[in-house]
């Protein structure tokens, strides 16, 4: 039986590792999807935005900018610290790049276009230093999850060691109790024996004494006539 729960618990510890290894790329396959979305449209959108200058393409040049953070806490839902760095250092630059690269703007649009900039660039540190931490609470949780998890499971092998041990100590005292119990019947039949016996004995030694008396008093009959015979003589 024992046996039986550890291959259920490999099985489904295997499994779990492979589900979670598949959710892993995958999500790291839509984070590149984003990433692509987010690199090559944007470059066509801000052009659109800021020479042909129409209203429509103002609202769609506005839109990637919100996958940004999508793709940021994804990243830190499903991958580990390095890709969320990865991917909020490569916005950080691309949001860099765009602001150095755009410097033919009248005084009004430059100034629109740095407070966007600077206010982008705060959200994203902001929601990745946010995220960042979230990541080492949550990593340490689980350390210690798993750390309280291996104590406890040393307490179980020590807690069934001891049944274990207690049960073995348990079926020796049976066994000798057991022992004990047919030593003491066979010492009661020895003994019953040894009492049969010995009224048998008993019974014999009374017959015999009763012989010995009736002889002696055939004797003392054989001595009489003797007597007699004699006297007569």
């Amino acid at each position: 039986m024992n046996k039986l729960y550890q291959i259920i618990d490999e099985k489904i510890l295997y499994r779990y590792k492979d589900m979670s290894l598949e959710i892993r790329y995958k999500s790291r396959l839509l984070v590149v999807y984003y990433l692509v979305g987010l690199i090559v449209f944007p470059s066509h959108l801000c052009y659109m935005y800021f020479y042909v200058n129409l209203d429509i393409m103002k609202m769609i040049g506005s839109i990637p900018v919100y996958f940004i953070f999508v793709v940021i806490v994804q990243a830190s839902l499903f991958n580990n610290k390095l890709w969320l760095s990865g991917i909020t250092v490569l916005f950080i630059v691309l949001d860099v790049y765009a602001y150095i690269s755009i410097n033919h703007f009248q005084e009004n649009d430059l100034l629109a276009f740095t407070a966007s900039f600077i206010s982008s660039l705060i959200t994203i540190l902001s929601v990745y230093v946010l995220l960042f931490f979230i990541k080492i609470i949550i990593q340490a949780a689980i350390e210690r999850s798993e750390n309280e998890s291996a104590v406890n499971v040393k307490q179980y092998e020590k807690i069934k060691a001891l049944l274990n041990s207690v049960a073995q100590t348990s079926t020796k005292l049976v066994d000798h109790s057991d022992l004990l119990t047919n030593n003491a019947n066979s010492f009661f039949e020895v003994f019953h024996d040894q009492h049969q016996g010995l009224l048998t004995l008993l019974q014999k030694m009374e017959d015999l004494f009763l012989m010995t008396t009736l002889i002696g008093e055939q004797i003392q009959k054989v001595n009489l006539s003797i007597e007699e015979v004699t006297s007569m003589a």
